[in-house]
């Protein structure tokens, strides 16, 4: 199927919000199969049942073959994101918001 032509605004916002989809899908993927995170404040629990697990990966195949579709039409590519550019965003969002504990906001 041919190329659909839009505006590059238009593009790049699809783009993203297939990208920010995409994302969701990964962790839902990761929950599906049982695969939770756990740390020191913060912990996920596991509450689908097997039922339920087996209900979101066919729900989250429908949904990437969706996506897939629409990049393929729109002629869309990919972004690659490299891990060490996710943590210094990261960082500087929890630094800012850390800072902001010691702020006299909070006295």
């Amino acid at each position: 199927m041919a190329s659909i032509e839009l505006s590059e605004n238009h593009r790049r916002s699809i783009s993203i919000t297939l990208q920010l989809v995409d994302q969701a899908l990964c962790e839902w993927d990761d929950w599906a199969n049982g695969r939770v995170q756990s740390g020191i404040m913060y912990r996920q629990l596991d509450t689908l049942s097997p039922a339920q697990k087996h209900q979101l990966q066919k729900q989250i195949t429908k949904v990437r073959e969706l996506v897939v579709r629409l990049r393929d039409d729109l002629g869309l590519e990919p972004k690659n994101i490299a891990t060490s550019h996710l943590i210094i965003g990261q960082t500087s969002l929890l630094w800012e918001m850390l800072t902001e504990l010691s702020s006299r906001g909070l006295q």
